[in-house]
Parts: C-alpha cells; sequence; structure tokens
C-alpha cells in the first residue's frame, strides 16, 4: 500500500474520531486531534469573521457550545481526502442536529452542509489546523446551536 492510501485511511479514521467527540463530549479526545494554532472559519453560521485560535481555545468554544443539556448529532457522508506528503485536505458533507433541553426552553435546530478540514503531520501524528463550514441550509431556532449555559 503507498505511503498517501496509508495517511488517507488515518484520516478517516481520525474524522470519525473528531465528530464521535463531539457528541461523546470527550474534550481530551478532540484536544489530541487538534493542531496548537486552527484556522476557524464558520461565517455561514452567522460568525462575524473567520478567526485564528488556539487549539485549546476551540475545544474550550465546543465545550461551551455542546454543553450536557444540548443533544448533539452529526452525520458525515461522501468524505474526499487528498494527501500531498504532510498536508491533507478533508472535504465532508454533513448534517448537524442540536436540541434543546426542554427546562432550557427545548427547540430544536438542523443543518445540512461541508466541512473543509486541513491536517498537518506533526511529531504527534496527524493533527486538524482549519476548520471551514459551508452551508447549504438550516432550519430551526438557530439560538439553540448558539446557547450556551453562561
Amino acid at each position: 500500500m503507498r505511503h498517501t492510501d496509508v495517511a488517507r485511511e488515518e484520516i478517516a479514521e481520525l474524522l470519525g474520531d473528531l465528530f464521535a467527540g463531539f457528541e461523546s463530549r470527550d474534550w481530551n479526545r478532540l484536544a489530541q486531534l487538534v493542531g496548537e494554532k486552527v484556522h476557524l472559519d464558520h461565517t455561514s453560521l452567522g460568525a462575524p469573521a473567520a478567526e485564528e485560535l488556539t487549539g485549546a481555545e476551540l475545544v474550550a468554544r465546543w465545550r461551551r457550545g455542546l454543553h450536557e443539556r444540548k443533544k448533539n448529532f452529526h452525520l458525515l457522508s461522501h468524505p474526499r481526502i487528498k494527501v500531498d506528503g504532510g498536508h491533507a485536505e478533508v472535504a465532508v458533507n454533513c448534517y448537524a442536529c442540536n436540541i434543546l433541553d426542554a427546562g432550557l426552553g427545548g427547540g430544536v435546530w438542523e443543518c445540512w452542509g461541508r466541512h473543509d478540514i486541513a491536517w498537518h503531520h506533526t511529531e504527534k501524528g496527524w493533527k486538524a489546523t482549519s476548520f471551514v463550514f459551508t452551508k447549504a441550509h438550516t432550519r430551526g431556532d438557530d439560538r439553540i446551536h448558539t446557547h450556551t449555559l453562561d
């Protein structure tokens, strides 16, 4: 098997780990999967601008937004993984659903779109270094998606 085929398999596995980490709220695993510096662009979801964050800041943001009183689910399809040496680009379609606890007002938010995730190979393995989400469609209450407990 060629080196790029092995890298593609590793990244496919890590992509699954990343989204499983959101649902299981495995913040330690998520921290292992992201780089020290991370580019985040969620402008298609209403963020004012793309940002440069530390990996720790990004995981803290995920932890705050995917709190224990908000159920979340992600379904990925048709991942396209391109590897060029120690750099990889993943484009994957995604469906996401957030459901807020009834004690916080309840409600559902759904989103369809595409994640473009860049990965770089480091001495500690592959790390995700860029997350760009392009929304195709949302349905429901946007406040559920942005809800935090603070």
